[in-house]
């Protein structure tokens, strides 16, 4: 009994010895990385709640990655601090419309990216409280339970699809642990719809759609039964829709399909489960427009021809950097053999690269791993990410 409990001890000893050497624990001081990490807050009742408690993986050789999430610390600044990498060293950087310039371009389709930022989602939030559906006699939408049912039979032979559509204004805003929403300060343009259908009776020409409208553009998604597209049109519905990709399906192989219609860094992709299947640029015209104003619906989802049911429907925003601080925004900024730019995912309240310049690598710490308090909390945390439906946080 003896020789066990010293064995036990012995073993909790070089535990804490491993922990000690290779890993740390750092306290969230602030907002600036919300909501992939949340800082100090008041709850319900008034009492404070101190930031959350991450576990930080020790690291003095580590080459982050872009989107990587790093621990850093600077003789200006009492504690460590956790930001997001987005520019590597030799590169130059800018900010530009909210997006991250690459040696003067938007990154690419195949580039790894930052989780989106959910602002809806059904699982925890009533359909009918954000998205507008026609309603009354001969309306082939019903809200049952968290589902929107489309009844193919009320709907005309042949007509176009009938929409269940997202209208509040997209900004730099996300969902809190309590569900309410920030407050945002910028428009943003990239974005996301994805839902999960379940799709019965799908005739020859049957369809399912999702659109995103970004700025003065229109992009939609349109699956049918043997064929799927991305089209693009003007945001009124003016003018001649036309096809930016498109490719065989099979319908068939499947009656319950998990679809996402995303739009980011002058891209648009639709993406079925974890795959992407469509990718395509927007139009040189479409890019070099001059931002305009959204009107009416941002994003939305229809059906037509065939019987289908909506769930998990999710609205999701990508990383928007607000053009504030004096690195990378007026010009590019070209990082030195050793340097990164940081950014905070809570951009409009993140002090990070565009104010205090690159970060030298010496002065990361090492790589978060994952949450450790308050245990309702517990996650492990990401850098990169490729698909959007694995952005829920």
């Amino acid at each position: 009994m003896r020789q066990a409990l010293w064995i036990a001890l012995a073993l909790a000893a070089v535990a804490w010895l491993v922990f000690v050497m290779f890993f740390g624990a750092y306290r969230v001081a602030s907002g600036s990385m919300e909501p992939t990490l949340y800082g100090p807050s008041v709850d319900a009742g008034g009492a404070h709640v101190p930031g959350e408690l991450v576990l930080v993986r020790l690291r003095s050789d580590w080459r982050p990655r872009r989107f990587d999430l790093v621990v850093h610390e600077r003789a200006d600044q009492p504690d460590p601090v956790v930001k997001r990498v987005v520019g590597l060293p030799g590169e130059s950087v800018q900010i530009v419309a909210g997006d991250v310039v690459v040696n003067g371009a938007r990154l690419g389709v195949d580039e790894p990216r930052a989780a989106l930022v959910p602002l809806f989602d059904s699982r925890a939030q009533s359909l009918d409280e954000l998205f507008a559906f026609e309603r009354g006699a001969g309306t082939p939408w019903r809200l049952v339970g968290r589902e929107f049912v489309f009844d193919g039979a009320a709907s005309s032979s042949g007509a176009p699809a009938a929409w269940c559509s997202y209208h509040p204004d997209v900004r730099d805003e996300y969902r809190r642990l309590d569900g309410a929403l920030s407050v945002g300060t910028e428009q943003v343009g990239d974005g996301a719809i994805a839902l999960v259908a379940r799709v019965a009776n799908w005739g020859a020409a049957g369809e399912l759609r999702l659109r995103w409208i970004r700025e003065s553009q229109r992009y939609d998604a349109r699956v049918g039964r043997t064929r799927i597209e991305l089209l693009r049109g003007a945001a009124d519905g003016s003018g001649v829709e036309t096809s930016l990709a498109g490719a065989e399906f099979d319908a068939a192989a499947s009656d319950e399909l998990a679809l996402s219609l995303v739009v980011r860094d002058h891209h648009v992709e639709l993406w079925l489960d974890d795959a992407r299947v469509l990718a395509a640029a927007e139009p040189a015209s479409a890019s070099a427009a001059a931002p305009q104003r959204a009107v009416g619906i941002r994003a939305a989802f229809g059906a037509a021809g065939l019987d289908a049911a909506f769930r998990d429907v999710r609205v999701l925003r990508d990383l928007h950097a607000i053009p504030s601080g004096e690195h990378g925004i007026a010009k590019p900024l070209t990082l030195g053999p050793d340097e990164y730019f940081l950014l905070g995912d809570n951009s409009a309240h993140s002090l990070d690269s565009r104010s205090f310049g690159p970060l030298r690598a010496r002065e990361i710490v090492g790589q978060p791993v994952a949450v450790l308090w308050p245990p309702s909390r517990w996650r492990w945390l990401r850098g990169a990410t490729a698909s959007p439906r694995g952005a829920a946080r």
